[in-house]
């Protein structure tokens, strides 16, 4: 049940047969008539979403497949979309799959990275989640989304949408798409939104964006999308501990889900099938080895493990390091008092402060500091800066009374404050 459109399809491959499909109705209407292969499905405003099926993924005795999202695509302007992952690691696994192109990344040979949102008018996020729905209330196949980055959060973000049925395994998502890299995500708007286009030079682009992005029914923000907690099945997240991802992706959604606390060194979550795990995955933001990757899903999807035990049995078995293990960033209330006593400050010429962890390391639990001048009480300066690196109490704007230093957590909980005053008034 194939739509044969007046011009033929504009990406094909010698190795899958290819099929078009009208709209996303046509294309669900009879999911028994569905075949492997690379289907083409008009979402209209001329845009198309590539879906590749491959192994009978939506057949009901395949029990479980696999879901790929695509994370930044490099070297964009020299490949020919669609953009399509996971076939090599569904194969190794013997993983039916289920690829999903992202159909914003047709528009411009220089956007390389769009988060499956979609442009204006085009509603990507909610023709995925239909799919996904209709493939698991048809099959009775659990689906593991699979993805990295920009995929992962694709994935979180479906996963959440279409719910029961639906376990994901991601690794270093963006939670917050507007709070990525300015450069990228402005250059994403102004490919996608053109009401956007010329508009976001302003101190409050930010603002203009999501007005624009609410009014077209996009989830860009997944703290607001979990905030009831988890809606599908299990989910484990791979965090490397020294990503900037982790204090400015992970943790704040991980605070905006009720009911998270650490279940496990390094492991945080609600329950033992919806963990996140800080660990050593890659250096910064550099994604697994894809072996480790491969390792970690077969437990989960073949060998029917929770999150938590997979992650457990990967720290047995030695899959990543452990070297930093004391510096990821952690939830330390509960230590606040021992923190208290091991904390020490040095308060040099009235001007510096220089804070020293007796007996930790210098980045023990990812603590930091938020260092505010007071005139009058009223903060005129804000820094933030890491253990291990001292503080210069300046006056560029005015006269100051005090220094107010407050000791944060991994997670940015304030744990305790101390005050200096400014020496050179009690010499006045």
């Amino acid at each position: 049940m194939s739509f044969e459109p007046s011009r033929p399809c504009q990406h094909e491959s010698p190795y899958h047969d290819h099929h078009e499909w009208g709209s996303v109705d046509q294309f669900l209407q009879d999911l028994s008539a569905v075949r492997d292969g690379l289907h083409c499905i008009q979402l209209g405003h001329e845009q198309h979403l590539d879906v590749l099926l491959r192994d009978a993924p939506l057949d009901p005795a395949s029990r479980v497949s696999s879901v790929f999202f695509n994370g930044a695509v490099t070297q964009r302007a020299t490949k020919t979309p669609p953009f399509l992952s996971g076939a090599g690691m569904s194969k190794k696994l013997n993983l039916p799959l289920i690829s999903f192109a992202d159909p914003t990344l047709n528009l411009s040979q220089d956007l390389g990275l769009a988060w499956y949102l979609g442009a204006q008018g085009v509603d990507v996020q909610g023709a995925i989640a239909r799919i996904l729905r209709e493939a698991i209330d048809y099959s009775g196949n659990d689906l593991w989304l699979v993805g990295g980055s920009g995929g992962g959060f694709a994935a979180l973000q479906a996963a959440q949408r279409v719910g029961p049925g639906c376990h994901a395994l991601v690794w270093n998502p963006q939670t917050d798409v507007l709070d990525y890299s300015p450069r990228l995500v402005k250059q994403f708007l102004e490919t996608t939104y053109e009401s956007l286009r010329g508009h976001l030079d302003g101190v409050d682009w930010k603002e203009r964006a999501r007005e624009v992005l609410s009014q077209d029914g996009v989830q860009w923000d997944l703290k607001t999308t979990y905030e009831k907690g988890f809606a599908f099945d299990s989910l484990l997240l791979f965090q490397n501990w020294n990503d900037w991802h982790t204090r400015s992706h992970a943790v704040p959604w991980l605070k905006a889900i009720p009911g998270v606390r650490e279940m496990w060194p390094g492991v945080h979550g609600t329950d033992s099938d919806h963990v996140l795990w800080l660990t050593e995955a890659g250096d910064g933001h550099a994604p697994p080895p894809a072996e480790s990757v491969q390792r970690m899903l077969e437990h989960l999807a073949h060998f029917g493990l929770s999150p938590l035990n997979a992650v457990k049995w990967s720290q047995r078995t030695g899959l990543f390091p452990t070297e930093h293990q004391q510096e990821y960033v952690s939830d330390l209330r509960g230590q606040r008092e021992v923190l208290e006593h091991a904390i020490q400050f040095v308060y040099l010429k009235g001007e510096r402060i220089i804070p020293t962890l007796k007996n930790l390391n210098v980045d023990f639990g990812g603590v930091r500091f938020r260092y505010e001048l007071v005139h009058r009480g009223q903060v005129v300066e804000t820094k933030l800066a890491r253990s291990g690196s001292a503080y210069v109490a300046e006056q560029p704007n005015g006269p100051w009374d005090y220094v107010r230093v407050t000791v944060l957590d991994g997670f940015d909980h304030d744990l305790f404050d101390v005050s200096f005053v400014n020496q050179s008034l009690e010499n006045q």
